[in-house]
């Protein structure tokens, strides 16, 4: 039963990235399964709940590979560092361009008009070790804090799903100089917060 779920979780990210989120059916998603539209009922009560299983998915192992990340970083005594959140943000711009369906969907599901309200109740506990680094660099700089972290969230994620997007539909080249332009902009706006006082 596990499999056929993981199936049709693959199966439905696929569809969203041919079709969008509103424009995606349950028939989409089983021409892809290789399973009538009726059958994905025996495992989701609807198209919601199986997007939402989709994103929570992709969330989850989003957050594990920057968990593992910060547990090499344990014994560091600096992990607010530039070197630190380029390492971070290096595995999680990686993950998004080996990953295109993934990406095309993250992108997708966090501009749908229902995203908003499912994001305000959602957990984010799988982030807790993420959360935890950010708190040390709101500690370690004091011109973080004129901006509220979950601001400071969505231009980092929001902002590398963006230009992974872009990649991942070869409208900006996949190279060592595209991923360097796209880190130095996003941490110019962090560097300008850092060095404020």
């Amino acid at each position: 039963m596990a499999n056929q779920r993981s199936v049709l979780i693959q199966a439905a990210i696929k569809a969203v990235r041919l079709h969008g989120v509103d424009g995606v059916r349950m028939q989409h998603i089983g021409q892809i399964a290789h399973t009538t539209p009726s059958s994905i009922y025996l495992y989701f009560k609807g198209k919601e709940e199986l997007l939402r299983a989709c994103y929570e998915q992709i969330d989850h192992e989003i957050a594990h590979i920057l968990d593992k990340q910060l547990h090499t970083f344990a014994e560091d005594p600096a992990p607010s560092s530039k070197e630190t959140i380029h390492c971070l943000w290096r595995i999680y711009w990686q993950w998004l361009i080996d990953h295109p369906d993934e990406t095309m969907f993250f992108h997708y599901y966090r501009d749908w008009s229902g995203f908003p309200q499912y994001d305000m109740t959602r957990s984010v506990s799988h982030f807790d070790a993420l959360v935890h680094a950010v708190q040390s660099l709101y500690a370690n700089s004091p011109g973080m804090n004129t901006v509220p972290p979950i601001l400071l969230w969505l231009y980092w994620l929001d902002g590398t799903v963006m230009y992974a997007k872009y990649v991942v539909q070869d409208l900006f080249p996949n190279t060592q100089e595209m991923e360097d332009f796209v880190f130095r902009l996003l941490m110019g706006g962090v560097d300008g917060l850092m060095k404020a006082t």
